[in-house]
């Protein structure tokens, strides 16, 4: 008897250790939760969407968002590994930057028995900068979009972009004259022309005007070396 007094208060006592370990644990883990989760979070739209807890401090770390759009009231800083955009970005407003890098892909074209070219809104817009390689007699003329063919490009009036030209040879009689399409108003610096000799290179600036018309400057440069 005195031994089973014994075994029932032993057990006694571990069935009340266990039930208040339990709590131990849980009152924890509820404290964890309570850190971790916001009070309120509301998420619609969203196809897909993956957060994993950074810290106990209770910051989110975005894997991936797929939705046809989103509005943020209060902006986005991203602190680390960048932010890479791959297709159209159209922002209103003021950009500030520290240091600006403008690039894209390079047309490499031949002009060798071609004396006409037309300039397409769609190199316009895939392209940052155009290579004509003349042939060794060529006079090349090199006309640019109507303004009605260029609803993307630069659509709304005061809209600026900017292509470089490259006429690429070494006959000295090789050249490529840039051409006005309809809607376009040539302008060149003063004391300069509009045809690019082979070696030499031009820069157009394409500027949206209200009236819906595209002027386009250009500036040529020459080998200094």
């Amino acid at each position: 008897m005195k031994n089973l007094k014994k075994f029932a208060k032993k057990n006694a006592v571990t069935l009340t250790v266990i039930p208040l370990a339990l709590l131990l644990v849980l009152g924890a883990f509820g404290f964890v939760k309570a850190q971790l989760v916001p009070q309120t979070v509301v998420i619609e739209n969203v196809e897909n969407l993956v957060m994993n807890v950074a810290s106990g401090l209770g910051e989110m770390a975005f894997g991936a968002i797929t939705q046809d759009k989103s509005t943020f009231d209060h902006g986005i800083e991203i602190l680390s590994n960048g932010l890479d955009v791959t297709g159209a970005t159209t922002m209103t407003g003021a950009l500030n930057v520290s240091r600006l890098t403008q690039g894209g892909t390079i047309l490499a074209t031949s002009t060798d028995g071609i004396t006409t070219s037309v300039l397409t809104e769609a190199q316009l817009i895939a392209n940052a900068s155009i290579d004509f390689t003349l042939s060794t007699e060529a006079t090349h003329t090199l006309t640019l979009p109507a303004t009605s063919t260029m609803t993307t490009f630069i659509p709304t009036a005061g809209d600026v972009a900017i292509m470089r030209i490259r006429v690429l040879g070494t006959a000295a009689s090789a050249s490529s004259t840039i051409t006005a399409g309809t809607g376009i108003d040539l302008i060149e610096d003063e004391g300069n022309d509009v045809v690019i000799e082979a070696g030499n290179e031009a820069y157009l600036r394409f500027h949206r005007e209200s009236d819906t018309d595209v002027t386009v400057s250009v500036t040529e440069y020459i080998a200094a070396d």
